[in-house]
């Protein structure tokens, strides 16, 4: 068992049954925590990807209702999500969770997907959440990520308030932190040699200098045979390139000229760089990419859970594994002495909040930090899903496969036509095994799945994905 705190997010609401007077707010807003990113696309892939970020979201409703409706109360509950949710998807989280009543849901009007400041815009959506935060002594308002525009809505609903009855908007959750970021993460890595508590591959950063990272690349393919290249904050596999032995020349002017036509999108050129050794992965363990995410509130970083990532040979990140025994002890200890370690640096500098730190293990079993994310995560749902159903201890009653976007073929279904589809693989309450649909009918339009097995075992769990992608196609 591991010696650091475990199972508690720090908020009270999800801790015991909401207190009376207690109102709370979520913002489901991914796109605002890659705008700028999404900003720095080429214009025939930045619509498509707000699109995407739009749908993936709907998931939010199962993080939000298994972590503070524990008692299938939802009536305290505010989703702002960029566009609602279809009621046949509601119907069913309803009756998957068991809920007495539902949240209450709002979108706001001409949106363009930035939930924050299309909410912030929305005047009568704003009177709408100053209305209710006047009913409730507290208010608490968090998100998926803690965007400046979430926190100008919560700046106006304290305003709204009547001071002389003691009402209070919490806002527990800060911002991002420069450690969530690839070139903040590598400068404070660089800048504690042998004290960061973690170790990372070798690499370097390059602010404002596009060339000189495309040379040093070059430099590095060329004398080691692979490289890494990221940029500052992509997102969904974008702004990450991994070449190996014989994709590139081995000529230096040539290798540089290669490269400049990999990298010609605008963000290569608008945000640090960074340049990275390639390092061979054990994928008999976790895949060779485990993560592990936190919560950390006031009292420090609190221990959630580990999972193995499945990733693509392109860096893409696809979906988690999550079991008891995952890894064997002595790398689970030293992927949670890593986590720790990355967490009370975080918490040091004032961060609090959601964040992962996505890991490789190397043919060593060495445990080695690529990336943290500062926000609610793309395993996050699956944790409290899993709490809600089978408890504290859900890792010694089941093992979890889940994929937030499995692309398939074909021509696009609705979320009833891909619930009847699946109908005899869908979770069963009475087995406590089966198949958990996370996106409605707007991610299947874009022939993606989001999905969740749970199963006594890794053989059973596989063996109900198999027969899923059979139907799906």
């Amino acid at each position: 068992m591991s010696d650091i705190p475990q199972g508690e997010d720090g908020l009270a609401l999800s801790e015991e049954e909401p207190r009376q007077g207690h109102l709370l707010i979520y913002f489901s807003n991914i796109n605002e925590d890659v705008r700028r990113f999404i900003k720095e696309l080429p214009e025939e892939e930045r619509l498509p990807e707000v699109h995407e970020n739009i749908a993936l979201g709907k998931r939010d409703l199962l993080t939000v209702l298994s972590r503070f409706a524990p008692e299938g109360d939802a009536s305290h509950i505010v989703l702002v999500m960029p566009s609602a949710p279809e009621p046949e998807f509601v119907q069913y989280v309803q009756t998957l969770l068991n809920l007495k009543n539902l949240p209450t849901i709002l979108s706001p009007k001409d949106g363009s997907g930035y939930t924050g400041a299309d909410a912030h815009g929305d005047l009568q959506l704003v009177d709408q959440l100053k209305n209710l935060a006047n009913e409730h002594q507290y208010t608490t308002v968090i998100g998926y990520a803690i965007s400046p525009s979430v926190l100008r809505v919560a700046n106006e609903l304290e305003t709204a308030l009547d001071v002389t009855q003691d009402q209070v908007v919490l806002t527990p959750d800060t911002g991002s932190n420069p450690l969530g970021t690839k070139s903040g993460l590598r400068e404070f890595y660089d800048d504690n040699p042998g004290k960061a508590g973690f170790v990372m591959a070798e690499g370097e950063v390059f602010k404002q200098d596009y060339s000189g990272a495309i040379e040093a690349a070059a430099r590095r393919y060329i004398s080691e045979g692979a490289v890494v290249i990221k940029t500052n904050k992509g997102h969904s596999g974008l702004g990450v390139m991994i070449f190996t032995d014989g994709e590139l020349k081995t000529d230096f002017d040539e290798c540089v000229e290669t490269l400049e036509q990999y990298m010609s999108a605008p963000y290569w050129q608008s945000f640090p760089i960074v340049v990275e050794q390639y390092i061979e992965a054990d994928t008999n363990l976790a895949g060779g990419n485990p993560s592990i995410e936190f919560y950390i509130d006031d009292e420090g970083p609190h221990l959630l859970y580990t999972c193995g990532m499945k990733v693509s040979p392109e860096g893409v990140f696809q979906g988690v594994e999550v079991l008891r025994d995952l890894l064997p002890t002595r790398v689970q200890k030293s992927l949670e002495r890593t986590g720790l370690s990355v967490a009370t640096a975080l918490y040091e500098s004032g961060y609090r909040g959601h964040h992962d730190v996505d890991c490789m293990i190397d043919t060593q079993d060495n445990v080695l930090v690529s990336e943290v994310n500062t926000r609610i995560t793309g395993g996050s749902h699956v944790h409290y899903l899993a709490k809600y159903l089978f408890g504290d201890d859900y890792l010694d009653k089941t093992v979890i496969m889940a994929e937030s976007m499995h692309r398939f073929s074909g021509v696009p279904i609705t979320f009833s036509q891909m619930r009847d589809r699946l109908h005899g693989l869908l979770f069963d309450s009475a087995t406590n095994a089966g198949v958990i649909l996370t996106g409605d009918s707007e991610l299947l339009a874009q022939n993606k799945l989001g999905y969740i097995i749970f199963a006594p075992t890794r053989e059973a769990a596989a063996e109900i994905q198999e027969k899923m992608y059979a139907l799906v196609g």
